[in-house]
């Protein structure tokens, strides 16, 4: 099981599974409940469009935990908003490192995570093959309400050490503007 990163308590908040027309101005409007906001960034893409997550810096750690104990998997805009403690990149890179080394011998379908919503199963094989090697299938995961991408595949190469490749190459690279999270897939247990 993915030990989930957490960050140590600051005043720096990260907030996902924003709604795409939330603004700075939104936010920091709904965090100032909990106290002061000094600084809000949301994260926008290639074509200035919110990536669906944002930053915000409270006026102290107090604040910051007063935040996540009131938002975090509450709904706001339509949407179930995740809010922790910002995680610097440095410890995000070091936890993918252990990753590569975690690679499950024998296993041939990976998971590869925050794929672009609008990539094709056809362009997710391409890009795949070109980078690791043969590719068996590609399965993108749809959403049955949206009936659009959750931004997450599992593609199946034809050998383990294609699988293996694809793990090692593909995790941490940027594909559409977006970092890619490829690991070994893991049985579903029922």
């Amino acid at each position: 099981m993915k030990e989930v990163i957490k960050g140590a308590p600051t005043n720096k908040l990260y907030l996902g599974n924003l709604s795409f027309g939330v603004t700075e101005d939104n936010i920091k409007a709904y965090l100032s409940e909990f106290g002061g906001v000094l600084e809000v960034d949301v994260i926008l893409n290639s074509e200035g469009k919110s990536k669906g997550f944002a930053f915000a810096t409270m006026d102290s750690v107090d604040s910051a935990q007063a935040t996540i104990d009131e938002l975090d998997k509450s709904e706001w805009m339509g949407r179930e908003i995740n809010v922790s403690f910002a995680v610097e990149k440095s410890a995000i890179k070091m936890e993918s490192k252990k990753f590569d080394s975690e690679f499950k011998e024998g296993v041939k379908k990976v998971y590869i995570g925050n794929v672009s919503f609008n990539k094709t199963e056809e362009e997710l094989k391409a890009f795949c093959e070109e980078k690791a090697g043969p590719v068996s299938s590609v399965k993108i995961v749809i959403d049955p309400s949206t009936k659009k991408s959750k931004g997450f595949a599992f593609v199946e190469f034809k050998s383990t050490d294609a699988a293996k490749v694809a793990v090692k190459t593909l995790n941490n690279f940027v594909l559409d503007g977006r970092t890619l999270n490829v690991n070994s897939a893991r049985e579903r247990k029922n």
